[in-house]
């Protein structure tokens, strides 16, 4: 019994030493490879867009590395961003308050604790939002409170939150801007999820028969607003006449399905893009992708009140790659380019 415990306790001890050489061997490797701090992506399906760089994927350690004659470069993607840029626009309170100080237009807006009773002398025009503080993909966004009575619908509904961000919803396009190191890389539209009838299928049968064929640019469709489809008289039983289009969601997100269409940088106003920096800027992130309402982006947002509704630090490069674009541009392999412009010559 006894043996039984000393061989335990030194096949332990001899694994602990093992796990301590292998730890202090890779250590002292990354030392003297003298590695720097950089970015991490958290998916190889870029692979494509980066290779003819000289880069590789990490799938064991998800990190991007660039090797060079006398060192390795390894991007690291939460480090990209200046913490107290992160502690900002991980915050949608924070951000437009930040922004409205600056005189970036942004729609009126009020935190709101759950705690309280709703107000309503909120000062809030019809129809609002509802958000929580952080999240993405549209997680958390519940639009269409046209009264008082959806209001307090949807603030009991998120009351697991402590504060929530309640503001005006805009009319205008969604359009996504991809902006790193102080410059636009890209520009997307964003169209609200729809389908198209057949005249046979009622809207439920469409939506899954949607999600099983997807082409370029198109992404499943996860939620069907009812408030949207009764605005169009429908519901989800209803059956559209052949080519009707009917839209099933007013959350322009390709997480619930998004057509998402490339627009052409040069067709942006200077206006739009000199403001948009701005913003960015004032937030310090160096990348991010900031969320525009306009009914024109080629129309200055002085003239149609375009305004911005969320700065992302995180922006996801999936739908920059797959967009709808005639001119078939590659933008994450554009970004990653300029990512690693500063070493290429190391």
């Amino acid at each position: 019994m006894i043996n039984k415990q000393y061989k335990f306790i030194l096949l332990f001890i001899l694994l602990l030493f093992g796990l301590l050489f292998i730890y202090f061997t890779i250590s002292y490797s990354i030392n003297n490879n003298k590695i720097i701090e950089g970015i991490q992506f958290y998916s190889n399906e870029f692979a494509d867009d980066y290779s003819d760089l000289n880069i590789k994927y990490d799938k064991i350690n998800k990190k991007l590395i660039r090797q060079y004659p006398n060192k390795v470069k390894i991007f690291d993607c939460k480090n990209i961003n200046p913490k107290n840029s992160n502690k900002i626009t991980n915050n949608k309170y924070y951000t437009s308050d930040l922004l409205n100080k600056n005189n970036i237009p942004v729609p009126k807006f009020m935190l709101y604790n759950t705690n309280n009773k709703i107000m309503n002398n909120h000062n809030l025009e019809y129809p609002i939002v509802v958000k929580t503080l952080s999240g993405t993909g549209g997680i958390g966004v519940i639009m269409n409170n046209n009264n008082i009575h959806d209001l307090e619908k949807s603030l009991n509904k998120s009351n697991s939150y402590d504060k929530l961000l309640i503001e005006e919803q805009l009319v205008g396009n969604d359009y996504r801007l991809l902006v790193y190191n102080n410059e636009i890389i890209d520009v997307l539209l964003r169209n609200k999820p729809y389908v198209i009838g057949n005249g046979k299928d009622n809207i439920t049968k469409l939506v899954e028969t949607y999600n099983k064929n997807l082409k370029q640019g198109q992404f499943k469709i996860h939620n069907v607003d009812t408030k949207v489809l009764k605005e169009q008289d429908k519901n989800l039983n209803s059956i559209p006449s052949i080519r009707e289009k009917v839209i099933v969601s007013k959350v322009c997100n390709y997480h619930n399905g998004s057509k998402i269409n490339r627009i052409p940088l040069d067709t942006v106003h200077v206006d739009n893009i000199d403001m948009v920096l701005k913003a960015v800027n004032i937030t310090g992130s160096k990348l991010s992708g900031v969320d525009f309402i306009s009914k024109d982006i080629s129309v200055s947002w002085k003239k149609n009140r375009g305004k911005i509704i969320e700065i992302n630090n995180g922006p996801g490069l999936i739908i920059h790659k797959y967009a709808i674009d005639s001119k078939k541009q590659n933008i994450p392999k554009l970004f990653f380019t300029k990512l690693f412009e500063p070493f290429i010559n190391l």
